[in-house]
């Protein structure tokens, strides 16, 4: 029977159903076949699940939809023309100076929004024409356009990251380990690490894209446009409100703000800057962005406390060591 279900949920799973629903489908399944029974162990699951949404993690994750509603804003404005403008008037001057403006651009986007998705259906169309009429080939760039977006999920606010930690309960744990019969504790893990835990990483794949990019452009013959330093400073000096941001969040975490105040505090700086500075975005375009906003933002909350769940699971039937010992007999 078990088997059974086993396969129908890999198969529900294959056919498109939501990961959150298989996650509890596989959760509801390991809990009965635990030797406790199914109302005491599956209530502890849901006790976690309900201590994620109210307890400490919920004032760390509300953090979520204030980058993200962020994100939506700066999707559904002009930001991507006056970041894009800016910075194709500083590289491209050189070898691939347009990809690797996508790359960035792209980066810059999903880094808010969370979603490679929403930089796609912002940046694709402004970018894509330009790149063909460069001479670029439809397949590198459509690849460019697609991909290049989730390097910017290791950055600041790096959402995912973000997510990954707190689903695995890695806030303020203590992890010991035995080493000739003495116990060895390796210290508090934070959450907040996670912040900039992909920076690095982040920096390293920027950095081969660009390289990438150049000698494709090498290869293609994309002609290169004169420098001009005049029109360099014109546009970004317009587009310096929006450019500006990441730093301002990256400064707020790095002087010791809380996640939750920089969170908020960069969402009313970015109201202020599409809805007053530039007015790209009006009183019902903000209704708008706020439904489409939270849609996604819901979807996220239900996986991570599916996979709270699942976790929680995993941890008390000792499946991880069962892995290990089995691979180790093969």
């Amino acid at each position: 029977m078990a088997v059974a279900f086993i396969i129908l949920l890999a198969l529900v799973l294959f056919l498109g159903a939501p990961i959150f629903a298989v996650m509890l489908g596989f959760t509801v399944l390991g809990d009965a076949q635990l030797e406790r029974g199914f109302a005491e162990q599956f209530g502890g699951n849901l006790v976690k699940m309900l201590g994620d949404a109210t307890g400490e993690k919920a004032s760390v994750l509300s953090t979520v939809p204030l980058f993200i509603f962020m994100g939506y804003i700066m999707a559904e404005s002009r930001t991507a023309d006056r970041v894009v403008r800016a910075a194709q008037a500083g590289l491209g001057w050189q070898p691939g100076g347009l990809a690797i403006v996508t790359i960035f651009a792209c980066a810059l986007f999903t880094t808010f929004t969370g979603a490679s998705g929403v930089t796609i259906v912002a940046l694709g169309s402004l970018v894509m024409p330009s790149l063909l009429k460069e001479k670029y080939s439809e397949r590198f760039s459509l690849g460019l356009v697609a991909g290049t977006g989730s390097v910017g999920l290791l950055f600041p606010p790096a959402v995912p990251l973000f997510v990954f930690g707190t689903v695995y309960g890695a806030a303020e744990t203590l992890t010991k380990a035995s080493r000739g019969g003495e116990l060895i504790s390796s210290g508090g893990f934070s959450t907040e690490k996670f912040l900039f835990a992909g920076i690095v990483p982040g920096l390293v794949l920027l950095g081969v894209l660009s390289v990438f990019a150049m000698v494709i452009a090498i290869r293609q013959g994309v002609p290169r446009q004169p420098f001009d330093a005049k029109a360099l400073v014109a546009k970004t000096w317009h587009a310096l409100p929006e450019i500006l941001i990441p730093f301002f969040i990256i400064y707020g975490l790095a002087s010791g703000m809380q996640i939750p105040e920089v969170a908020s505090l960069a969402v009313v700086y970015v109201l202020f800057v599409e809805m007053v500075l530039y007015r790209d975005i009006t009183p019902r375009d903000l209704w708008k962005i706020t439904v489409e906003s939270m849609a996604l933002i819901g979807a996220i909350f239900i996986i991570i406390l599916c996979a709270s769940a699942l976790t929680d699971y995993f941890v008390n039937a000792d499946i991880p060591h069962q892995l290990v010992a089995w691979m180790k007999t093969q």
